[in-house]
């Protein structure tokens, strides 16, 4: 649930205001990908979500501990603009293997959206 954007802080303006800007970049780019970029970034959140399962009791680095974090935290804003795009879309999902640099961009705009929801979250306390 949001706030009146009155109600908000200068910190949390901002960074709300950074989050739709990176949500409105992902409405550019989705023009006649919509569906591709939700199976990416679907894919990412599978992989980083199950990746700490599969290799039990192995160390984690800092870096990619930290990726997976704000991935998963920022999944939903991600998600709602693709989301808000393919509600419409009446075809199949694409399948097929992901690229590296689709790989690589999904996972950006995941760990971004994560970040601003996490100083979000902070700057609300």
């Amino acid at each position: 649930m949001e706030r009146e954007s009155s109600s908000l802080s200068a910190a949390e303006q901002l960074l709300t205001k950074h989050l739709r800007t990176l949500q409105s970049q992902m409405e550019n780019v989705l023009k006649g990908n919509e569906k591709e970029i939700l199976l990416n970034l679907v894919r990412v959140l599978d992989t980083l979500a199950v990746a700490k399962y599969r290799n039990a009791g192995a160390p984690q680095s800092a870096a990619v501990h930290n990726v997976t974090f704000f991935a998963l935290h920022g999944a939903a804003a991600a998600l709602k603009p693709v989301l808000r795009a393919v509600k419409d879309v009446n075809s199949g999902v694409p399948y097929g293997p992901i690229s590296e640099q689709s790989y690589q961009a999904a996972v950006a705009y995941l760990v971004g959206c994560g970040e601003l929801m996490y100083m979000l979250r902070l700057s609300a306390r």
